[in-house]
């Protein structure tokens, strides 16, 4: 090893002295390291003197470099988040001499988003709403990708080959960049935790104390494409697809749900209705997801997805308001493809953050601490082939009731959307709808339909002073569309859910 060290200590030496910087410094990356030990562990015959260097000895080399290197660094770079393989300290450690040697932590996701900010440089045409549902687009985040033959290579990278639907790891693999999954405590998570992100592009954040492991699955809208256009295959490959996720990772545990009002379910509702209505708006495409030009996704509008959610049966006391309701829904255009979670409790919403979340193709999920509202996604009024405006970017949030009594109708004239900043001291609220969910409700089956209301009167002065940050004078008009218990038309083979 020591030999070693010293040829690496010539060879570094000589191009430094081959540069024109004094203060030169060499980061060295060694990536696929772990394999360095399979090859060790591979050789069974005592013949075999040289069966490849060993994890321990190259960090044993470049530790002996520290006393006359001190503008050199070395990093471990690797896709397997099993961290307790790479770093050999104490009880994992190959030799007493290895024990108290600290390699540096294991960073797996460089490269991420390194393309965002390009994403208006190329542009040559005026800019317009369609824009972002292009594949070319969106391709800017996320890791970077071939651009050629996007979706497949993206889907064989997600899968790790063709979709198994019938595969735990490929069905969580395709949700978790959908719905923000999170893992649960079960040592059989662990190791799915780990394969996800030695096989399915799930990324590693850290591994804490006693070697639990902590991964995401960040934004990437291509990589949720092309889990939607491997689901939407057939209606059966998209049923059994939830199937598994609901059966056999939510309900074991080994998806956590988070919260106390079954925020996943929430999600994977929306995102179903989402789906299922891009299935039925193109019953003759291959790739319903698609465009017909298969250069980027189908929008669909707010009418549709709500007639999805309550199989079209939107009831209200006024038939004026069902009317009102379905004439703003028309025009109201969804495009998103993913959920992402928010850290922070909002009081009002930026035109910056609402423009980049329809950029991306993003639906929140609302922080605990948030008030009145439990997450929303982002709608376009308007023209998506006219040019940009963001002042017509519309919110529309939900509210998650696990109440099993049916509230009041009247609960509706103290919800509201976040305002919309787009200055300083400006806030401004337009026309929308807001989604109330009672998932436990226990409601006749004669009386299951979801109703609609309008309200244009001011809220309550005692409801306004606790959530004077939120509420505006005068507050505008809003549709509150509720949905109750078993009405959900987009879920109604699958009661397993509830």
């Amino acid at each position: 090893m020591q030999q070693s060290a010293d040829a690496l200590y010539a060879t570094l030496l000589q191009h430094k002295q081959g540069t024109k910087e004094d203060d030169v410094i060499f980061l060295l990356a060694f990536d696929e390291c772990i394999t360095l030990n399979k090859m060790l562990a591979s050789s069974t015959s005592p013949k075999d003197l040289n069966p490849g260097p060993s994890l321990g000895a190259l960090q044993w080399t470049m530790k002996s470099l520290n006393s006359r290197c001190q503008w050199l660094w070395a990093l471990l770079l690797d896709t397997n988040s099993a961290i307790f393989d790479l770093s050999l300290t104490r009880e994992n450690a190959t030799s007493s001499r290895l024990e108290y040697l600290h390699s540096l932590p294991v960073y797996s996701h460089i490269g991420f988003d390194v393309f965002a900010s390009q994403v208006f440089l190329n542009q040559q045409e005026p800019w317009t709403p369609a824009h972002a549902l292009n594949l070319d687009v969106l391709a800017h985040f996320g890791r970077p990708k071939n651009p050629e033959a996007l979706l497949k290579e993206a889907s064989a990278k997600l899968f790790n080959g063709p979709l198994n639907v019938a595969d735990q790891r490929h069905v969580f693999a395709g949700w978790s960049f959908k719905l923000q999954l999170e893992f649960g405590n079960k040592d059989a998570a662990t190791v799915l935790a780990i394969d996800a992100v030695t096989q399915h592009m799930r990324m590693l954040q850290c591994v804490t104390h006693g070697n639990a492991v902590i991964t995401r699955a960040p934004s990437g809208p291509i990589l949720a494409i092309a889990a939607t256009t491997s689901f939407l295959a057939t209606e059966e490959t998209y049923k059994q697809a939830v199937l598994v996720l609901a059966k056999e990772l939510i309900l074991q545990g080994f998806v956590l749900d988070r919260g106390r009002m079954d925020e996943l379910l929430c999600r994977l509702i929306l995102m179903m209705a989402r789906d299922v209505v891009t299935l039925r708006l193109s019953t003759k495409s291959k790739h319903p997801y698609l465009n017909d030009n298969k250069n980027g996704i189908r929008p669909i509008p707010l009418k549709a997805l709500l007639s999805n959610l309550v199989d079209g049966k939107l009831h209200s006391a006024s038939v004026s308001v069902e009317a009102d309701m379905m004439k703003f829904a028309e025009k109201i255009w969804i495009n998103f493809t993913h959920f992402e979670s928010l850290n922070v409790a909002l009081t009002e919403v930026s035109q910056t953050l609402l423009a980049y979340a329809w950029l991306r193709g993003i639906a929140f999920q609302c922080s605990h601490p948030q008030l009145l509202i439990n997450g929303f996604f982002v709608s376009y009024a308007g023209d998506l082939k006219d040019l940009f405006d963001p002042a017509k970017l519309v919110i529309i949030p939900w509210q998650l009731k696990a109440r099993t009594t049916v509230a009041s109708s009247l609960l509706g004239a103290s919800l509201t959307s976040l305002p919309i900043s787009d200055g300083p001291d400006r806030r401004t609220k337009g026309e929308d709808a807001f989604c109330m969910i009672e998932k436990n409700a226990a409601i006749p089956v004669e009386k299951k339909d979801a109703t609609a209301e309008k309200f244009a009167a001011p809220v309550s002065s005692s409801k306004k002073r606790k959530l004077d940050a939120i509420y505006m004078t005068p507050e505008p008009e809003r549709f509150i569309v509720n949905m109750r218990g078993f009405c959900y038309k987009v879920v109604e083979d699958l009661w397993i859910l509830y």
